[in-house]
């Protein structure tokens, strides 16, 4: 199984939990690359 995670960060090397909305450190993957797809451009997107 390939899982995809969406980071406007490059060269990630090791993932490491971040703290979410929600107080809890957590590491986002998915199985489909059309989420991180949509995810990034919508985050580059938003903080133009």
């Amino acid at each position: 199984m390939i899982l995809y995670h969406g980071s406007n960060t490059g060269n990630i090397k090791i993932l490491e939990p971040r703290l979410a909305d929600h107080d809890r450190p957590y590491i986002y993957l998915t199985t489909l690359e059309i989420v991180i797809s949509h995810a990034q451009d919508l985050e580059q997107r938003l903080c133009r």
